[in-house]
């Protein structure tokens, strides 16, 4: 029989609390109801409450770490889409600002009549320029005209002196078959020297731009606009010019897509026009040009 320290009753060896004043008997010492309830009290929220702690301080860590990536993504898309400019610095700034996609009118053929020119590239009788040096190649072989750009940011254009028209229509079949798909191809036209004349080009990712050189400055008339009547990738795309006065109508594969009106130039010679953007290797071959002279 032990004593309870609290009342002085005799409590039982084996008992826990005294049986008179219930208070807890520990090595002889008796705790108090209240002082028993404070102690366990005490232990039982740090050992339940600790482990909680540490698992909402992970999800706030969590969260705040997914908050900064999604802010992230969403900057470096802003950049991306504020810097999709076609335009350079460098010596070729053929485009402007990319615009919306294009609105495509119905689907017009190519005049019934026959060309009043029409050149296949089976030689080089209308004496085409020829030209290679280490920003790229031009010139007539296995039955094409072709312009290879190496140089980054650089157009590279080609044209016959003998071949002149005011107004008419133009086509070209030209496919990019090699480089990226980052590019530009296409026309020039009423070209009266190579600081002077109009330009309407594709892209193999999709896009068309038309703009002109005036005294060695170029300058856009429609910035780069998708299109999703252009072929992409290696695919050729049939290329159309309507000229009439000012006014000037463009197709692609027989599809209108742009209308404007400009009056720097009434004439001149039809030729071919390459551009590298961000990559070198751009590739290009034209074939089947006509032309028709407005009667």
């Amino acid at each position: 029989m032990r004593e309870c320290p609290n009342c002085g009753a005799r409590v039982p060896d084996e008992d826990v609390f005294c049986g008179e004043c219930g208070a807890r008997i520990r090595d002889g010492l008796a705790a108090s109801p209240g002082e028993a309830d404070v102690a366990i009290a005490d232990k039982a929220p740090g050992q339940a409450s600790e482990p909680r702690r540490k698992v909402s301080r992970l999800f706030v860590v969590a969260g705040c770490a997914a908050g900064l990536v999604v802010l992230m993504v969403c900057g470096i898309l802003a950049f991306v889409l504020a810097n999709r400019s076609r335009s350079t610095g460098g010596p070729v700034s053929l485009g402007g600002p990319l615009r919306p996609m294009a609105t495509t009118a119905p689907r017009v053929s190519a005049p019934a009549s026959a060309p009043t020119f029409e050149e296949t590239f089976d030689d080089n009788a209308q004496e085409w320029s020829v030209w290679k040096d280490e920003q790229g190649e031009k010139g007539v072989a296995d039955g094409v005209y072709y312009i290879t750009v190496d140089e980054i940011e650089w157009a590279s254009w080609g044209t016959s002196d003998g071949l002149t028209f005011a107004d008419g229509t133009v086509e070209v079949e030209a496919q990019a078959v090699d480089g990226p798909d980052d590019n530009g191809y296409g026309l020039v036209f009423r070209f009266q020297g190579n600081d002077n004349f109009y330009y309407f080009e594709v892209s193999s990712d999709g896009y068309y731009s038309i703009g002109k050189m005036v005294a060695d400055e170029w300058e856009s008339l429609a910035g780069w606009t998708e299109s999703d009547v252009i072929r992409l990738g290696r695919r050729t795309n049939a290329l159309r010019i309507v000229c009439s006065g000012p006014q000037m109508t463009f197709f692609v594969n027989g599809y209108q897509i742009e209308e404007l009106a400009d009056d720097d130039f009434e004439a001149g010679s039809v030729g071919f026009v390459a551009e590298a953007r961000d990559e070198p290797g751009v590739r290009v071959h034209f074939d089947d040009l006509k032309v028709w002279a407005a009667e």
